[in-house]
């Protein structure tokens, strides 16, 4: 079995280049740090990945990494206003307060639901939405099967959209009907 030093070598000095071509990665810089990220994935699961060359194992490692990196609200790109613009800078802050009033005002009826619901549920709604855990963390977390949390997700989000709004949900729509919001 290959070293991960001599694997390493021989597959990171092409990471960051093939990273860019398959659109893994947005920017130069952002492609040499989840280059960093793989090494760092990549040593720590080492000895517990399979027998067999350790290429397509590197690349699903550093695929993953990006998804992540990309996943994470500290390294989305924020859109960004030209700024002499000081006009369309005000403008847009007024814009953006309007529409957080109204999300506002529609996320009310949704939280005053919540505040109803069992605390298993609100706890799992919690790790979900506002830590941005996956069901799989989750049922980690909490001692439940994966489809456990799944499930039970999906029924705390038919709860509280029919008792927030007043709708009724039914999971079988007809092809006309207009789909229920998802809160992801």
């Amino acid at each position: 079995m290959q070293s991960f030093d001599e694997a390493w070598a021989s597959f990171s000095p092409g990471l960051p280049s093939w990273l860019r071509n398959h659109n893994h990665a947005r920017q130069d810089e952002d492609a040499e740090d989840i280059a960093q990220e793989t090494a760092v994935r990549a040593l720590k699961d080492w000895a517990s990945r399979r027998d067999g060359p350790p290429g397509p194992w590197l690349y699903r490692v550093a695929i993953h990494a990006a998804a992540d990196y990309y996943r994470s609200p500290s390294t989305r790109p924020i859109p960004r206003a030209d700024p002499d613009d000081v006009e369309s800078l005000i403008a847009a802050g007024a814009e953006e307060s309007a529409g957080a009033a109204s999300a506002q005002a529609t996320l009310e009826p949704v939280f005053a639901e919540l505040l109803k619901l069992p605390m298993e549920e609100r706890c799992v709604f919690y790790l979900r939405y506002f830590l941005h855990g996956t069901p799989r963390q989750i049922g980690a977390w909490l001692n439940k099967r994966t489809g456990a949390v799944r499930v039970l997700l999906h029924r705390m989000r038919k709860k509280l959209i029919g008792r927030a709004f007043g709708v009724s949900v039914n999971p079988v729509r007809n092809p006309g009907q207009p789909r229920i919001p998802d809160f992801q």
